[in-house]
């Protein structure tokens, strides 16, 4: 699918009318390869949909922990930026039963503070 958004030489930032980019919804659904691939070309990796909901909120909702790894191991993503509900990723994580997720975003917490 990407591939076709690349040959049709469509924006990778390009927004549905909810906000979400191609980033965002491959984060939501889980594709790390994608995910890769859309940071690799330099997708807008800052952006939130219309409810704040950046890459890691997206991601949470569903417990994609390879995601999440990649996106705070490798890129630092801020993983306390608050969406428009005032939700951390940590927060939609217990809010979702992720706890393995949850726990990850604990245990960063804890090294952060060390």
């Amino acid at each position: 699918m990407l591939q076709l958004l690349l040959d049709a030489k469509a924006s990778i930032n390009a927004r549905r009318k909810d906000g979400k980019t191609p980033l965002l919804i491959a984060c939501g659904r889980g594709h790390v390869q994608i995910v890769k691939r859309l940071v690799e070309l330099k997708a807008e990796m800052e952006a939130g949909d219309t409810n704040g909901d950046g890459p890691l909120h997206c991601a949470c909702y569903n417990g994609h922990l390879e995601v999440i790894k990649f996106m705070v191991d490798t890129h630092h993503f801020d993983f306390e930026a608050h969406n428009n509900q005032d939700r951390t990723p940590f927060d939609i994580a217990l809010s979702e039963g992720k706890f393995d997720t949850a726990n990850y975003f604990y245990q960063k917490s804890f090294q952060r503070a060390v």
